[in-house]
């Protein structure tokens, strides 16, 4: 069967000269004692737009100082022989970015099958593997060993950039000074079956770009990992929305401030980006060390963090609690150990949205007078809100608009402590009274 490829080099180290044999060919094409300048930047070379394959041997393959950047060039495959029996490495301390793979506006790029090191002084922009500017390339069964910044980043960040359809699968990420993998302005990425551990900062960060135009991460999904003994939180989301976190292994991380988190999910606040539609579901989020280091399992930090789903999770272990839920409209439901937030506590005026994961409003209005308004009737068909009154002072339960509650035009109050008033949309612009207890005019 012929190769989609123009060409496939073969490369060995042989006794310290590197060596590239072309497909079938008797002789070596290039050869050298510097992997990079004699063999890598050669083929490259050769084939200016990409379209080959670069297959590693046994043993180590050392780059020196130097690194192998790419630019432009398209579907190109990288591969050892395996976790264990290839491996890549490179050692700078250059104020530079050294990493051994880096690539730049290079898209459908597989790297599979081998170790990478990245040693040196720590520099926060040189990683072990980047991405900038690449579409639809896949690192899978690569192990990260070491690495002066970041393991693998994918970053869509710059001006007229982008990262799109992006995949790490199968890979061990450890020994990094920060994150064991960035999502950098990146989306619809999959990030399934890791092992990201003992790194630096975080084990997986979605951060977003905020000077110049701003750019966040969506679409991400994040599954099947085993995410531990990360310095700082397991996962982490800034400013980033339409994510799925499900059925992975979160536990002993925040192993140097002792104040992080197993999932942490914050929102600057920065015009033109959102942190929303977060579903974590089916996870075990713990700490099982003798003295844990895992603050929270989840925490949800911020009141601009909406429409946060928490499913199905299982914790224990952590130093403060389970879950923290600063957000807004976050859905907890089903979680061992964590009450469902089926009723809300309000300590001013609200409106309720058709959409609102609380059914159950407890109204405090020791202080002052309070006002529930309804959601528009037509945008809640079949929902059903109850509203009880905690405190001195009379709470209003408000229509939208020429919204009418048991067919009139008319709002209803809880005139004393504990009243209660259940209510039901039945479309037509009708809420329907179907409950109430104390005195409810």
């Amino acid at each position: 069967m012929a190769s989609r490829f123009d060409a496939i080099y073969f490369i060995r180290n042989n006794g310290g000269t590197y060596e590239a044999w072309k497909d079938n060919e008797s002789a070596a094409t290039y050869s050298g004692t510097d992997l990079v300048v004699d063999v890598l930047d050669a083929i490259e070379a050769a084939h200016g737009t990409g379209n080959y394959s670069v297959l590693f041997g046994v043993g180590t393959f050392d780059m020196g100082t130097g690194n192998w950047t790419l630019n432009g060039d398209d579907d190109i495959l990288i591969a050892g022989m395996g976790i264990g029996i290839t491996l890549i490495q490179n050692s700078s301390t250059a104020a530079a970015d050294t990493e051994p793979f880096s690539f730049t506006n290079c898209d459908r790029i597989t790297i599979r099958d081998l170790d990478v090191s990245a040693g040196g002084t720590a520099r926060s922009t040189s990683d072990a593997i980047d991405f900038d500017d690449s579409d639809e390339s896949l690192v899978e069964h690569v192990r990260v060993l070491l690495s002066r910044g970041r393991g693998i980043i994918f970053d869509g960040k710059d001006a007229g950039a982008q990262a799109l359809r992006n995949t790490i699968k199968g890979c061990v990420i450890t020994g990094c000074d920060l994150a064991g993998l960035e999502l950098l302005a990146a989306d619809d990425t999959v990030v399934e079956g890791n092992f990201i551990h003992g790194n630096g900062e975080v084990g997986i960060k979605l951060n977003r770009k905020t000077s110049a135009t701003v750019q966040n991460c969506e679409g991400t999904i994040i599954s099947g990992n085993i995410i531990e003994n990360n310095d700082e939180a397991g996962i982490e989301i800034l400013e980033c929305e339409h994510t799925t976190i499900k059925g992975n292994i979160i536990r002993n991380n925040g192993q140097t401030a002792g104040t992080d988190d197993g999932i942490l999910i914050d929102d600057f606040a920065t015009a033109g980006l959102e942190t929303d539609d977060i579903v974590i579901v089916g996870n075990l989020i713990y700490d099982d060390q003798g003295s844990p280091t895992q603050d929270r399992g989840i925490n949800v930090l911020d009141a601009a963090v909406t429409g946060v789903v928490i499913d199905g999770n299982t914790f224990s272990g952590h130093i403060t609690e389970a879950v923290q839920d600063l957000g807004t409209g976050t859905r907890i439901r089903s979680n061992g150990g964590v009450p469902d937030n089926v009723a809300v506590e309000k300590t001013a005026a609200y409106t309720v949205l058709f959409d609102d994961p609380a059914s159950v409003f407890n109204v405090d209005s020791s202080g002052a007078v309070r006002t529930m308004t309804l959601p528009d009737n037509s945008d809640a068909i079949g929902r059903v809100f109850i509203f009880r009154r905690e405190g001195g002072n009379t709470v209003t339960i408000a229509r939208a608009g020429s919204d009418t509650i048991d067919g009139a035009g008319a709002n209803k109050t809880l005139d004393t402590d504990k009243a209660a008033i259940g209510l039901v949309s039945v479309g037509d612009n009708d809420w329907k009274v179907v409950s109430t207890e104390g005195t409810v005019g």
